[in-house]
């Protein structure tokens, strides 16, 4: 009763006391760190073939339900939709929350190519040019490999294991086994996965003498990084000389620096924009 009695006798008093509540709500909504709020994706892929001139019940019948009965047997799928119109057709599947999507979408590459679809779409939004670089060329690996009847068990594990360098969140089983529940949702307190490698650079410039990389992380002469060419195989390279771009050596450059390494004959395939990373200690230190 008190609350009242105070509200009814001094009304500007409370006026006052609620915007000022509401005022700091909203400042801190706006200044609530990202890991506090999440965006959660549903894992999901979306299919889609064109058939000009075709009628939609000619497409549901030649395309789309061939397509959905292929698709059909991936694994960890939770659920298929279609939709058929005139000339073209659409397939969507959703996975269980526990799937990554780079490797369900690795996985369903063999079918892709069976229906003639020519191109394809990895959602992601804010993603580096480390992560860009690594699913991309992953895909194509796994693409180029099935064209020319050369995909193996081997090559996929190996992709596998490439999209996991880079950062992503942990996996659960969540409603694949069991009613989703508290555990399947991001909070606060779980901690992304940091991948088994950091993003370590980007190369600017390439010439006959060398690199030019704007460092991510700090680098020191004796670490090993690995740099990732447009088409070539991942380069391991031990770095043996560091200079700034006044010519000066040093032993460490530190994280936004710009420095130039010396280019050896293995550093050939490696251009401008390619990408540079290195091993994560904390995986390596967990292992």
């Amino acid at each position: 009763m008190k609350i009242i009695d105070v509200s009814i006798r001094r009304p500007t008093s409370i006026v006052v006391a609620v915007l000022l509540l509401v005022i700091f709500v909203v400042l801190a909504l706006s200044r609530m760190p990202i890991q506090m709020r999440p965006t959660i994706d549903q894992p999901q892929i979306s299919v889609q073939i064109d058939y000009p001139g075709v009628a939609p019940a000619e497409i549901e019948a030649q395309v789309t339900t061939p397509v959905e009965q292929r698709l059909n047997t991936v694994q960890n799928l939770a659920r298929i939709t279609s939709r058929s119109q005139t000339g073209s057709s659409r397939v969507y599947l959703r996975f269980d929350w526990g799937v990554n999507k780079d490797l369900a979408g690795l996985d369903l590459v063999p079918e892709f190519v069976k229906h003639g679809i020519h191109s394809l779409k990895i959602e992601g939004r804010m993603k580096s040019a480390f992560y860009v670089a690594t699913v991309c060329k992953s895909y194509r690996r796994v693409i180029d490999a099935y064209a020319n009847n050369e995909l193996t068990d081997s090559i996929a594990t190996k992709m596998r294991t490439e999209l996991s360098a880079t950062p992503h969140r942990d996996f659960i089983s969540g409603s694949l086994q069991r009613p989703a529940e508290e555990d399947s949702v991001y909070t606060q307190e779980d901690t992304p996965n940091t991948g088994t490698h950091v993003y370590q650079g980007l190369v600017l410039e390439s010439d006959p003498e060398g690199l030019v990389i704007r460092l991510f992380a700090p680098l020191s002469v004796g670490d090993t990084i690995e740099l990732i060419p447009f088409t070539a195989k991942t380069i391991r390279h031990r770095v043996e000389l560091i200079r700034t771009l006044t010519g000066e050596h040093v032993l460490e450059a530190k994280q936004e620096s710009v420095v130039r390494i010396p280019r050896s004959n293995r550093l050939k395939p490696v251009t401008a924009l390619n990408v540079v990373r290195s091993v994560n200690p904390e995986v390596t230190n967990e292992n």
